[in-house]
C-alpha cells in the first residue's frame, strides 16, 4: 500500500490468510473489523477467508455469523461452496467434531449439493 492510500478488499483477504498461516486467528477478525468500520465492503472472498480461518481453528460459530454477512453481498460462489471450504478448514485443522457440527447446522437451512456431502465424509474417513 502506498502511504495514505485505503487498502482495498483483496489487501483484506490477503492479511486475513496471512495471519491464519501465522496462527493468529484474533488478528485476522480484527483485520476484517477494521475493513468494515472503513466503509470496504463488497467482496465475498474476505468473509469466505475469515469463516475458513475460523473453522481451522475451533471457532466454526462465529465462522457462521460470518456467513450471515457474506449472504447480504453479491456473490459468483453459492454459499455450499463457502459451507464446503468450512468443512474442509475444520478437517485440515484436526477438527473432526466441527465438521459435524458444521453440517448439522446447514443441513436444514441450505441446499445440500454433493461436495458439501463429501467433504463430510472425508472429514469422518479421516477419524
Amino acid at each position: 500500500m502506498r502511504s495514505g492510500e485505503a487498502p482495498k478488499a483483496l489487501t483484506y483477504k490477503l492479511l486475513v490468510r496471512a495471519f491464519w498461516e501465522e496462527g493468529k486467528v484474533d488478528e485476522a477478525v480484527k483485520v476484517v473489523r477494521d475493513m468494515e468500520q472503513r466503509g470496504v465492503f463488497g467482496i465475498a472472498c474476505v468473509y469466505y477467508e475469515l469463516a475458513c480461518c475460523l473453522c481451522n481453528n475451533g471457532r466454526w460459530q462465529e465462522a457462521m455469523l460470518e456467513v450471515e454477512k457474506l449472504k447480504k453481498l453479491p456473490r459468483t460462489k453459492p454459499l455450499e461452496v463457502t459451507f464446503t471450504g468450512m468443512i474442509m478448514s475444520s478437517m485440515d485443522g484436526g477438527r473432526v467434531h466441527d465438521c459435524i457440527s458444521i453440517f448439522q447446522n446447514i443441513k436444514d437451512h441450505f441446499v445440500l449439493d454433493i461436495g458439501i456431502i463429501n467433504a463430510v465424509l472425508k472429514s469422518l474417513w479421516q477419524e
